[in-house]
């Protein structure tokens, strides 16, 4: 039985669609990446899953995580599944954590308010989380406040808030945007090793296709509110089935050559709002026909992938430097 499944999600905001029909399942232990451009519906998505939409967001469809409805869940079951079923690592974590609380206080306060767990052992368990995640000098960090940290370590911080609360999935979203390359490394190296060590499930929310490649067991793929493509990440990379994955792929710096110029995808990521009646890729596809101006594709198996594009069959990578991807 999936830990997670996500039927036919929706969802707008002011009456215009934000998500149209995200549908997947998410195994126990399984790490899922979700990649896409800005806007395109990634972290609308994990908020969906954890209940905690904007203000006047409007949801259908089903999300059941463990048997549970969340979309129907009233307030006392959704405070059960926050408090050892789901877990959120935020992208920001100087936004995420009270400024004028110290470190102790930000993790204790779930262990003392939801647990009535007793002041010292709060304390014992943060400091073990805090040397879970490699923070060195755990005991006297309690102190600290968010300010005499650097972002690393406060990234740092927020996972070992996630982990205190025993969860089942955790919903990282673009946990290493704000740091450097190094700081990025260490922070999903923690992420994967402790995932691995707990057999947490985890969704990780990315612009890195190549980060989610290497550190996910399965990678969907979203463009406009939709998923347009669901696939292994070990074939994504070598064999994608959509054309929006294949110009990413595409437009990633090489390591080993080098070309003049990267190929670009032509055009204006389309906002998940704009009316369209074919595929929502139609207007910027090299491999556009006219069924894909007047159709919408459905999320079809092809091969080893599922796939919303009428031509699945005919993607390949284009190289570096290809004319049908190189006219943006």
């Amino acid at each position: 039985m999936s830990l997670l499944t996500v039927d036919d999600l929706d969802v707008a905001i002011g009456g215009t669609p934000i998500l149209r029909s995200v549908s997947f399942a998410l195994e126990p232990g399984e790490a899922l990446g979700i990649v896409g451009e800005s806007g395109s519906g990634k972290s609308m998505t994990a908020r969906a899953i954890a209940r905690l939409l904007p203000r006047g967001a409007v949801a259908t469809g089903k999300i059941t995580f463990d048997g549970t409805e969340l979309l129907a869940a009233g307030t006392a079951d959704m405070r059960r599944v926050r408090d050892g079923g789901i877990s959120l690592v935020f992208q920001d974590p100087r936004a995420a954590i009270n400024p004028v609380r110290s470190i102790g206080d930000f993790l204790a306060e779930g262990l003392r308010t939801n647990r009535k767990i007793g002041k010292a052992e709060a304390r014992r368990r943060a400091v073990q989380v805090l040397e879970e995640v490699r923070i060195s000098r755990a005991e006297a960090r309690l102190a600290a406040y968010p300010h005499q940290l650097s972002g690393g370590l406060l990234q740092r911080v927020m996972i070992a808030a996630a982990l205190l609360s025993e969860p089942r999935l955790i919903l990282a979203d673009e946990p290493t945007t704000a740091l450097d390359v190094t700081t990025q490394a260490e922070i999903m190296a923690i992420l994967e090793e402790l995932r691995r060590e707990r057999g947490l499930a985890s969704i990780f929310i990315t612009h890195d296709l190549e980060l989610a490649a290497a550190t996910c067991d399965r990678i969907a793929v979203m463009y406009a509110g939709e998923l347009v493509e669901v696939q292994a990440a070990e074939t994504l990379l070598e064999r994608p089935h959509h054309p929006y994955t294949a110009a990413l792929l595409a437009a990633r710096p090489g390591m080993t050559e080098r070309v003049p110029r990267l190929p670009a995808i032509p055009g204006r990521p389309l906002a998940a709002g704009d009316p369209i009646e074919g595929c929502r890729f139609a207007p910027r596809c090299p491999l556009v026909i006219d069924r894909c101006r007047s159709e919408h594709p459905a999320l079809a198996p092809c091969e080893q992938s599922l796939s919303r594009c009428w031509r699945a069959a005919d993607v390949k990578v284009p190289e570096a430097g290809a004319e049908q991807l190189d006219h943006a």
